[in-house]
């Protein structure tokens, strides 16, 4: 037997959540503007090569693109917070900070294949032997904005990965 799966999906997300209370009158809000797009590949084969051993096996793949604007604003404006090493691309309060802010666009792309094979050996004893191989990257950016949020450069300058590579 030969499948295919095909999965495509893309989301855009808008909204915006008020924290502020009546009581203190102090406006707090969050807000994302947020788009997210996923496409998933299956091949799998699967069948019996004799009367005692049978099989499955594929190959996937899968890609996720994400671009999202999020940040929050108190009763001053765009919240800002001060940077760890007093650096930062914007003021805060007279020093070097961030704002809340940020546009960040992250990547994921996996390949994997499998295989399992099912070897009826003896009456009612059955040896299954499989694996599975997968190999995976992500990325994050931080594009520079008009707000001053953190970029994909202040990650690097602090020794944050912009990129995992994993196999397993």
């Amino acid at each position: 037997d030969l499948s295919s799966i095909t999965t495509y999906r893309t989301v855009g997300q808008d909204f915006v959540v008020d924290y502020g209370t009546a009581e203190t009158a102090v406006p707090s809000v969050t807000f994302n503007d947020g788009v997210y797009n996923v496409f998933a590949q299956e091949f799998k084969a699967s069948g019996t090569l004799t009367d005692k051993l049978k099989y499955v096996a594929g190959v996937y793949y899968f890609y996720e693109n994400n671009k999202m604007l999020t940040g929050s604003t108190g009763a001053t404006g765009l919240n800002c917070y001060a940077g760890r090493f007093g650096d930062g691309n914007t003021l805060c309060g007279g020093v070097p900070g961030y704002s809340s802010v940020r546009l960040s666009k992250n990547t994921t792309t996996s390949t994997a294949a499998y295989a399992q094979f099912d070897w009826e050996f003896m009456d009612r004893l059955t040896l299954i032997a499989g694996g599975r191989f997968t190999d995976e990257v992500k990325e994050i950016e931080l594009p520079a904005t008009q707000y001053g949020g953190i970029t994909t450069a202040d990650l690097v300058n602090a020794d944050i990965p912009t990129q995992l590579h994993d196999r397993v």
